[in-house]
């Protein structure tokens, strides 16, 4: 059985018997990391300077703190491009499930019943008010109009104008 630990391993950088000359592309890795970690200390450095100068002019500050975010946003990614830094990008992504067909058709039958009840309820309320306004205005209340009867002359007059057109129709 061999051993696999890291200090048996005179190859792997963690083990004690590791060469201490690293290569080219390790220093130039751990070189890129070190000046990463010294910008982005930095650049809070300057976004702290431009929160105290925002007392004097707000707009200028918080457009120089926008720019040297997004600025810093392309300087840290290119150090971690050369770095060889593990990145992540994630997106969400919204997925509307399809439930059970018969709780969707349960759900439309009772829309449609909700919309059948706020239906028939404005008509009732409706012909509350046309109820009250005849009642004032048959009690002579100042104000009231007897809007039933004139609904009722309104559609006899309807249906005796329809019943003509359909009779010249037929003569016709």
């Amino acid at each position: 059985m061999t051993d696999t630990t890291n200090e048996a391993d005179p190859g792997h950088p963690e083990s004690a018997s590791a060469p201490t000359e690293l290569f080219f592309d390790e220093r130039l890795r751990r070189q890129a990391v070190e000046q990463l970690a010294d910008h982005l200390a930095l650049s809070g450095e300057l976004i702290a300077f431009c929160k105290q100068d925002a007392k004097v002019d707000k707009t200028a500050s918080i457009y120089a703190a926008a720019r040297l975010m997004r600025a810093s946003a392309h300087v840290a990614d290119a150090f971690a491009t050369v770095a060889q830094i593990e990145r992540r990008r994630r997106s969400i992504v919204e997925r509307i499930e399809r439930g059970n067909p018969k709780q969707q058709e349960l759900i439309a039958r009772k829309e449609d019943e909700l919309v059948s009840a706020k239906t028939r309820e404005r008509i009732y309320k409706r012909m509350n008010e046309h109820i009250e306004q005849s009642i004032k205005a048959r009690l002579g209340e100042e104000g009231g109009y007897d809007s039933a009867a004139r609904l009722l002359k309104d559609e006899e007059e309807r249906v005796a104008r329809l019943e003509r057109e359909v009779d010249e129709a037929k003569a016709g």
